[in-house]
């Protein structure tokens, strides 16, 4: 009877090892389409990989951040998490992320998205999708989309009158604006250390032509996003700049639209401000190589073409697009043309004193009276006096 015992506990802790689970948990703040779209992908992956659990938990993306800096060092965090670019400095000097490079292959993406995963050498996560801006047109009006400033003002000109404007965006927004800076400076704002790197000539070069847009006539004097927006949906905008969050208003109302990408500055595409969202895998996890082979799934071309086509979003992985139903979405691919010539928002913490400082200047130059040069140079002086308190 003893040795039955024996042998029956020895068979126990056997099939117990078979069929033992491998837990990962995963932190997200998705909800809507792309929480179904997840349950769905998380089931396909745990069929076919029955040794593998994963508890899927939503957090409000306001506190998810929050979260993750408080749980990972005391242990309690999650082994994935989904965040975005930007964090990347903060959440990579923190030790909360591991770098990824042994478990990502790069061709796979789009290179501007491999590119706002990098810092400081490294890899921090597998780029899920991304956000841009990009020229839309309303094709009644406009034939031909415009392929240099020049020919975006003239254009613009033919269909400024009464109440309707040929070309309107939220111009003192430097997000939206920044993008033809690009044109005239092919560095960086901030490199990863921090370092300011656009000097007070590239400042003033692009309150130069923010000014001609304005003394062009072609749009309102003191446009906002929303009145964008409203202006193209009644047909009183020829063309505007935005991005998905935008189009989906146009898709849902019907409004007619195409998309095409910013016009070049002397001969220069500009290069939009570009976010990235990115699945990160937490330093704390004892299951990094499972965790990676999962994230390596949902960022895969089927995963993301799937994905694209039940929300709409704009997928990171480059093979997506060979899809026949992902070709069919004239949404995507219009955004994956400007995708292209696009830039990620800076890592390093610095990159955050750039925006109240843009924007001030341009509001001098363009609502105000102050020259373009003056401007400059006055937010250059505030930046750098920011980034080194």
């Amino acid at each position: 009877m003893k040795h039955i015992r024996i042998a029956l506990t020895s068979l126990s802790l056997l099939a117990s090892t078979a069929f033992a689970e491998t837990t990962l948990t995963f932190w997200h703040p998705m909800g809507g389409n792309d929480e179904v779209v997840l349950k769905k992908l998380t089931a396909d992956y745990t069929r076919a990989h029955p040794d593998i659990k994963i508890n899927l938990l939503f957090v409000p993306f306001a506190e998810l951040q929050k979260k993750v800096s408080l749980a990972i060092p005391a242990g309690q965090g999650p082994d994935m998490f989904l965040g975005v670019h930007d964090g990347i400095g903060i959440n990579s000097s923190s030790n909360l992320v591991l770098p990824v490079d042994s478990y990502i292959k790069k061709s796979d993406y789009l290179a501007s998205t491999i590119d706002a995963v990098s810092f400081k050498g490294k890899l921090w996560g597998f780029p899920q999708s991304y956000e841009t801006t990009t020229l839309i047109y309303n094709p009644k009006l406009v034939k031909t989309p415009p392929r240099t400033v020049e020919q975006l003002i003239s254009t613009a000109k033919k269909f400024t009158k009464d109440s309707s404007y040929g070309f309107i965006y939220d111009i003192a927004n430097f997000y939206y604006s920044y993008a033809w800076l690009s044109a005239v400076s092919e560095k960086p704002l901030f490199s990863d250390t921090g370092e300011f790197q656009v000097g007070v000539n590239e400042f003033t070069g692009l309150l130069n032509q923010l000014k001609t847009f304005q003394t062009s006539g072609i749009m309102p004097k003191e446009p906002s996003h929303d009145q964008a927006m409203a202006l193209f949906k009644q047909g009183k905008a020829a063309m505007v700049i935005t991005g998905p969050w935008g189009i989906a208003g146009f898709e849902n109302d019907g409004v007619p639209f195409e998309m095409a990408p910013l016009p070049k500055v002397n001969g220069k595409s500009p290069k939009a401000f570009m976010g990235v969202k990115l699945y990160y895998i937490s330093s704390q996890s004892k299951n990094a190589k499972a965790s990676a082979d999962f994230l390596k799934f949902l960022t895969s071309a089927g995963s993301e073409a799937y994905w694209a086509t039940e929300t709409g979003m704009l997928p990171a992985n480059k093979l997506s697009y060979n899809n026949a139903d992902v070709k069919k979405n004239k949404t995507v691919l219009g955004f994956s043309k400007q995708a292209k010539n696009a830039i990620p928002m800076g890592k390093a913490a610095e990159f955050g004193q750039i925006w109240d400082p843009a924007k001030e200047a341009v509001e001098r130059v363009l609502f105000g009276n102050q020259a373009p040069s003056a401007a400059a140079q006055g937010l250059v002086d505030r930046v750098q006096k920011a980034i080194q308190k």
